[in-house]
């Protein structure tokens, strides 16, 4: 009959405060229903126990082992070859347990075929295999899950908020720049809460029914020029693309009316001055547009702290979220409306006073305080008032 070399290799934590005599010993009475010579043999730090025993009785001695709760490594080659390289397996569901009470085994041999002893030597193999493939799939799945999340966003972003920050050159005279401003419902003015503000600024809420293009930047020295053929700013060392200044409502009103003139139309006007708040705060309900620290504010605008007591060109700081730039500070800006006390109730798509002494002008400007340049805070001049650091964008309807 063919015999097999058949080694166990047990592991350091069944080898644990036991000497080879005990060990031999147990191994004896787990394996005293065939009892064979059994040599035993430290090598390194491993117990090495040999068995010459028939190949159809192998499964049943791993299995004793088994019960027995044994953590041991197998290894066999046949004794006509025992030149031949030495196959290794990892049973690794046994686990170090206290013995329990000695199995009773069969006397009787149990024909094995080859496949049930190939089916406990490729076990091991087989779950490396099945843990490394659910690895790859799991990294795979998450790559994926990754890109059309990534892609998702990106079609929500753009196309959802195209409308709101993208910028439309109309005008081919002066290449005004305008951004759309969506219709909506906000609170114009500042709780009570806030810092710095002014009795004028109750809260009221507003509606605004239609969307409208609002202007990026405030006109240029050299837009205003083009128009109305001279620069009337006090700064004109500052450049072309500097915002104009010095200029009245009425002055404004002028240019409005000739722009309209040259490009035959009449889609151009100021602000009303609930949509340029509106638009200033661009969804922001704090003292600023982007929220309350005032540290960041140099960030967004040219004011007292960081101007120099001059203007600077159009565009050069952070646009709030709707892509507008410099509605804090640079020049102030004028509205279209009468300076007046917000109505007591909530109102749509207001126009202001019908009449008064003086229109509203917002923004506050480079040689304003931190606190003027708030989004709520309102001031207002004579509409022929020219002698101040105050400019302008204007609207388009469509």
């Amino acid at each position: 009959m063919e015999k097999e070399k058949f080694q166990v290799i047990f592991s350091g934590e069944f080898l644990e405060d036991k000497s080879i005599p005990e060990i031999k010993q147990n191994l004896l009475k787990l394996f005293k229903a065939e009892p064979l010579k059994i040599d035993a043999f430290f090598s390194g730090k491993k117990l090495i126990v040999k068995k010459n025993i028939p190949r159809q009785t192998a499964l049943k001695y791993i299995k004793v082992l088994q019960n027995a709760g044994i953590i041991c490594h197998i290894k066999s080659h046949t004794s006509k070859t025992a030149e031949s390289p030495i196959k290794e397996t990892v049973i690794p569901s046994l686990k170090s347990v206290p013995h329990p009470t000695t199995p009773t085994i069969k006397k009787e041999e149990e024909t094995l075929k080859d496949e049930d002893v190939k089916e406990h030597i490729d076990q091991p193999k087989k779950i490396e295999e099945t843990f490394w493939s659910n690895k790859k799939l799991f990294i795979k799945f998450s790559f994926y899950t990754f890109i059309v999340m990534a892609l998702a966003s990106w079609v929500v972003l753009y196309y959802f908020q195209k409308p709101l920050r993208h910028t439309i050159q109309f005008s081919e005279i002066i290449g005004l720049q305008f951004v759309h401003i969506p219709s909506g419902t906000f609170t114009i003015g500042s709780p009570t809460s806030e810092t710095d503000r002014y009795e004028d600024e109750k809260q009221v809420d507003v509606t605004l029914t239609e969307g409208f293009y609002l202007q990026t930047t405030e006109v240029t020295q050299w837009q205003w020029r083009a128009v109305m053929g001279k620069n009337p700013s006090f700064f004109q060392d500052c450049g072309d693309n500097c915002p104009v200044e010095h200029v009245s409502w009425n002055d404004v009103q002028e240019f409005i009316h000739q722009l309209n003139l040259k490009e035959g139309v009449d889609i151009y006007r100021l602000p009303t001055e609930a949509e340029w708040e509106y638009a200033c705060r661009a969804g922001s309900k704090k003292r600023f547009c982007y929220g309350d620290d005032e540290q960041r504010l140099r960030e967004y605008a040219w004011f007292a702290e960081n101007s120099e007591g001059r203007t600077h060109p159009v565009g050069q700081k952070k646009p709030n979220a709707w892509g507008l730039y410099d509605m804090h500070g640079n020049v102030w800006e004028w509205c279209q409306d009468w300076y007046g006390e917000y109505p007591g109730k909530a109102v749509i798509d207001p126009k202001g006073p019908s009449k008064g002494p003086k229109r509203v002008n917002r923004g506050a400007s480079v040689v304003n305080a931190s606190w003027n340049v708030r989004n709520a805070l309102r001031t207002s001049d004579p509409p022929d008032f020219n002698g101040g650091l105050t400019g302008f964008r204007i609207v388009r309807t469509r």
